[in-house]
């Protein structure tokens, strides 16, 4: 029945209710066996038909079960989508917390349309087969050539001050690891945009895309939901999360790669020297983001939603409300676009389900990522 179509299950439906409306309004039924009663028995069965027809229907009209998975196969690129329902959740943090910012205020939220999400960030041989054969050293060359000015605490730097780079840097020298099956990174919002951009357009000409959808960033409210996929604890397996020190928390181990774990086994031929990164669950070695998948899925078959790399959301960042909202696409300007998930190098408290950021949309560096929607379009 899952396969059926909505507009056969809708015919069903008002068929049967029209059955039994006949059938309550007619003499012969009360002879059917000789009397009222096996008239009733008819009417009830009936009745029992178009309830379990409108709930199917209604079923149906609400999307798949979560986590049901859709594969997307467009010139080579596979990418497994996942369905995330719609729903009510709490968004946000309670008080007590451990790790909680102040920006992270709870509320109760409600999707009312269900959305499909990339089962993991996308990775490095998605980008190349989308957008041109571009690279992840494509991508670092970008950043190195880069004269805008970002704000950062320290001021207002280009990339290259930032991390007292000169121009001509190799770009292999700032890529940890380059492989087809690692998140790409180097990503600014504006190239997950023109991603997910492409993408529509090749699925619509293609006829393959559902009226009124697009392939897009999610909001930060569709983020954080996925993320969560049922759970209200400070991770999304269901657990507290302990902090023992800025880079430790082992309730992160099977679920997330950040700073604390993600020079383990690491073997790229660069990263990120961790020696000086104090109270960490692993000392030492190099490290970046991993390949996806390496740790264990959400409830809804979503991987890396927690560490790896962060992940932008379509949103402007703004204050969170005060009371419940429906469908919150975020405030209509700002100062930086939303991150969501923390990544391979953030502390501890960086990786809950309700941690936010910010940066400007032109921004990218290498723990910068993205996962896409296919949902309503905006």
């Amino acid at each position: 029945m899952d396969d059926l179509d909505l507009s056969r299950l809708e015919s069903m439906r008002r068929v049967l209710n029209g059955v039994l409306a006949r059938i309550s309004q007619c003499e012969l039924v009360r002879k059917l066996g000789g009397g009222r009663v096996k008239a009733a028995l008819a009417a009830a069965f009936l009745a029992v038909l178009v309830v379990g027809v409108t709930l199917l229907w209604q079923r149906r009209a609400e999307g798949p079960e979560a986590g049901k998975v859709f594969t997307l196969d467009y010139s080579s690129l596979r990418m497994t989508m996942k369905w995330c329902p719609p729903g009510t959740f709490e968004m946000g943090s309670p008080p007590e917390e451990e790790g909680r910012y102040d920006d992270e205020r709870k509320h109760g939220v409600t999707l009312t349309k269900g959305f499909w999400l990339a089962e993991t960030e996308v990775t490095q041989g998605q980008w190349k087969r989308l957008m041109d054969g571009e690279t992840v050293l494509d991508l670092a060359r970008k950043a190195l050539l880069d004269d805008t000015p970002y704000n950062f605490s320290s001021g207002k730097k280009t990339i290259r001050d930032l991390y007292g780079w000169p121009r001509d840097k190799d770009p292999a020298d700032v890529c940890g690891i380059v492989a087809d099956d690692a998140p790409v990174y180097w990503v600014s919002w504006n190239d997950a945009v023109s991603f997910c951009r492409r993408l529509t357009a090749a699925e619509r000409e293609a006829g393959r895309l559902p009226d009124g959808y697009e392939y897009r960033l999610p909001t930060e409210t569709e983020w954080e939901y996925a993320c969560r996929a049922g759970t209200t604890s400070a991770l999304p397996n269901g657990r507290d999360i302990r902090i023992l020190g800025r880079f430790n928390a082992p309730a992160l181990d099977g679920i997330a790669w950040y700073g604390g774990n993600s020079s383990v086994g690491f073997k790229g031929g660069g990263g990120w020297d961790t020696s000086g990164w104090k109270e960490k669950q692993y000392p030492g070695g190099c490290a970046c983001a991993r390949e996806v998948k390496g740790k264990t899925a959400n409830n809804w078959g979503l991987y890396d939603m927690i560490g790896n790399v962060w992940e932008w959301c379509v949103d402007w960042y703004g204050e969170y409300p005060h009371g419940e909202t429906t469908d919150p696409t975020g405030p209509s300007f700002g100062a930086g676009r939303v991150l969501r998930g923390g990544s391979w190098s953030v502390i501890a408290r960086d990786c809950r389900s309700a941690v936010r950021d910010k940066i400007e949309p032109g921004f990218r560096i290498d723990y910068l990522g993205f996962r896409p929607a296919l949902a309503p379009s905006h």
